[in-house]
């Protein structure tokens, strides 16, 4: 039996951890419980995404995929054609098996993948399986409820905002459906977490360090003020149940004499530019989870400012987790339209990440205008107001001239933000304020509903 009664069906995926073969997995999909509809010439589509949300980039996990095969209900092999990320199967599938490679020890220069969005296959110590890289989808099939079934060694545990139970050396996720599980990564490890109480929700801080590093109570430490912060400006009221913080930490510590002031050869500075450029540190919100990508460097340079990327990725669980767009919430990932409103999803985020913390105390108002606002108004009046609308580069931002000016929405946006923020109080004289009108927004949305791109802006 399942947990969600009885579905039309089911994308039902399965990962074997145990056994690692140049930096592949295998998987294998179940499809014995999907209800096909007549198809066409009887041929079936499989595909990878091109792209996640929150990347806006072009990743195309399909690259990935190696040795395909797919059976019928005879357990006879069918033809398969492969086109970029998608696979063309000729004949009625039950089954499929296929290999998945990892992005992070792939050689690849064009479209790299971006570290929190990628995929890792060490054996015995850590997996990080954001699902674009190993399941695919058939078309049409995007709102069954997934089920995945890990197995793994013993030691290890995979981490992940999911539904999940354990079994022996196997572990067990759940998901809504594709989106929420595209939505929901995992990461399994030697267990190195930290839960804490937020609102009502519990939220779990999951670290895995190539150096064996424990870190997670030391990250807590350095977040717990400011999400304490978050809390007081959520009222208490915070719109999901779980919430993970998973973080990969990458060991750099043969660098540390750069950092600590000892004394440093020039040998070493370059070595360490050489193997630091065009690394993807950084950090990608899912609704709710974040996954983090970062260096150690000795001493205590891994926390260092690890508070303000932490407040940003969870702030995502206001937009657009309870508030987005069709674009977003029924996200195409064979050719993604993007939405026009990342001044709503990164700006107002970012933005409200900084007030929260001078609301909660975390800074004084003298720090918050001089050390966070003023790098944004300078920042903001390089963008080119003339040539491009914030909506208009916000829809076409996989593209060029668009693409250049992504990094804006932390700084224009954000900027865009705190204006909206004045101007509501001004004409409410100070009833409402840039936050009660997100909440109210999310209020009459909520995770489960989109709004429409271009209606957004009058009822806002």
């Amino acid at each position: 039996s399942n947990a969600f009664g009885q579905p039309t069906g089911m994308h039902s995926y399965a990962i074997d951890l145990t056994e690692v073969v140049d930096d592949r997995v295998k998987v294998t999909v179940d499809a014995k419980l999907i209800q096909w509809s007549n198809s066409e010439q009887n041929i079936y589509n499989f595909h990878f995404p091109a792209t996640i949300p929150g990347t806006y980039a072009t990743l195309d996990y399909g690259r990935f995929i190696q040795n395909f095969q797919a059976y019928d209900a005879y357990g006879t092999k069918l033809k398969v054609k492969k086109k970029g990320n998608t696979f063309r199967i000729y004949g009625q599938p039950e089954s499929l098996e296929y290999w998945a490679d990892d992005t992070f020890d792939a050689r690849i220069r064009k479209n790299k993948v971006f570290e929190p969005a990628g995929t890792n296959n060490q054996e015995r110590a850590n997996f990080l399986l954001n699902a674009a890289g190993y399941f695919g989808f058939f078309e049409g099939q995007e709102e069954l409820p997934v089920s995945l079934e890990i197995t793994k060694s013993p030691s290890l545990y995979g981490l992940s905002a999911m539904d999940s139970y354990s079994y022996g050396n196997t572990q067990n996720f759940y998901a809504r459906n594709y989106h929420h599980f595209l939505d929901s990564p995992v990461m399994v490890s030697k267990p190195d977490t930290t839960s804490f109480k937020l609102g009502g929700a519990k939220v779990t801080i999951g670290v895995f360090t190539e150096n064996g590093r424990s870190l997670s109570q030391e990250i807590y430490k350095q977040v717990e003020t400011s999400m304490k912060a978050i809390e007081a400006f959520l009222e208490g009221e915070l719109p999901v149940e779980n919430y993970a913080f998973i973080f990969y930490i990458k060991d750099h510590t043969e660098f540390e004499s750069l950092f600590s002031g000892q004394e440093i050869k020039i040998g070493t500075i370059f070595k360490a530019i050489r193997k630091l450029a065009g690394k993807g540190f950084g950090a990608l919100e899912h609704g709710n989870s974040s996954v983090y990508y970062l260096p150690d460097f000795g001493g205590t340079t891994v926390l260092d400012g690890m508070a303000d990327v932490c407040i940003h990725e969870f702030f995502h669980i206001l937009t657009p987790l309870g508030l987005h767009s069709e674009e977003i919430g029924n996200f195409n990932y064979i050719n993604p339209e993007m939405s026009q409103h990342l001044w709503l999803y990164e700006g107002i985020t970012e933005y409200f990440a900084g007030i929260s913390q001078l609301k909660g105390s975390v800074l004084d108002e003298e720090t918050y205008v001089r050390s966070l606002l003023r790098g944004k108004i300078r920042a903001a009046d390089r963008y080119p107001t003339k040539k491009m609308s914030f909506t208009e580069m916000s829809e076409n931002v996989l593209k060029k001239p668009y693409k250049k000016q992504y990094a804006q929405v932390y700084q224009r946006g954000a900027l865009m933000a705190a204006l909206l923020d004045i101007r509501i109080m001004e004409l409410t004289q100070g009833q409402k304020d840039l936050h009660d009108i997100i909440l109210t927004l999310r209020d009459t949305y909520g995770p489960e509903n989109s709004f429409k791109d271009d209606a957004i802006i009058g009822e806002f």
